[in-house]
């Protein structure tokens, strides 16, 4: 009976014991090493108010520009000159237009026209007059870079335009005309020179650079 009660009591004692261990916080082997992150701040980048584009300069043209016959050439260019005369083309005054009587001589500064009447001759002859306020267009290779020109009060205009002197042009392709659709003061009447049965006079030529190139418009009035 007292061996019994031993053995009961060391039973319970080895479990209060075992009851003890694993309630315990266990101890900490080691400090925790402390890690310290270094950390740089930078502030954020200002929020910049976008400056409006801006609309591109134009770059200086290549292209050739008409301007009066200058007195003296200009460096590093090579310029291209034309300038004439319109003229009123006169057939003996005071007899055009068929009302008189065609003599058996023509008078002079007059041919015979196709349907048997007179016409002025196409020829600038001496004592025929210019026509003030007449204008003249010019286009580069007949397509572009178009200008023009009013005749003064004895009929003469000019114009002329540039390349560069390094580009190794020698000459260039141009047109020349005057329209009547833009020059009330020549109607009613007719071109004999250039001669053409329309009222737009035309050139279409090639000129030679640093050259004085002539070309004038004659124009026969109906009633003068």
């Amino acid at each position: 009976m007292r061996r019994r009660f031993l053995y009961i009591f060391l039973a319970t004692l080895m479990l209060t014991l075992s009851a003890c261990e694993f309630g315990a916080d266990p101890t900490p082997t080691s400090t925790p090493e402390v890690i310290t992150v270094v950390v740089t701040a930078t502030s954020e980048p200002a929020t910049e108010t976008p400056m409006p584009s801006e609309t591109p300069v134009p770059s200086a043209t290549t292209e050739p520009t008409a301007s009066a016959v200058p007195a003296t050439a200009t460096a590093g260019v090579v310029r291209f000159y034309v300038s004439g005369t319109v003229w009123h083309d006169a057939c003996a005054p005071g007899l055009d237009g068929g009302t008189a009587p065609t003599p058996t001589a023509l008078p002079a500064g007059c041919v015979t026209g196709a349907s048997g009447g007179r016409s002025a001759n196409g020829v600038f002859d001496t004592g025929e007059q210019g026509i003030a306020g007449v204008t003249v267009r010019l286009e580069i290779d007949c397509s572009y870079g178009a200008f023009t020109t009013v005749t003064d009060a004895n009929g003469y205009y000019s114009m002329s335009f540039t390349a560069p002197a390094d580009s190794g042009v020698t000459q260039q392709r141009v047109c020349l005309s005057i329209d009547t659709a833009d020059n009330g003061a020549l109607i009613p009447g007719g071109w004999t020179y250039p001669a053409t049965t329309s009222g737009f006079a035309l050139y279409d030529v090639v000129i030679p650079v640093e050259q004085e190139n002539t070309y004038n418009f004659g124009w026969d009035y109906q009633f003068k």
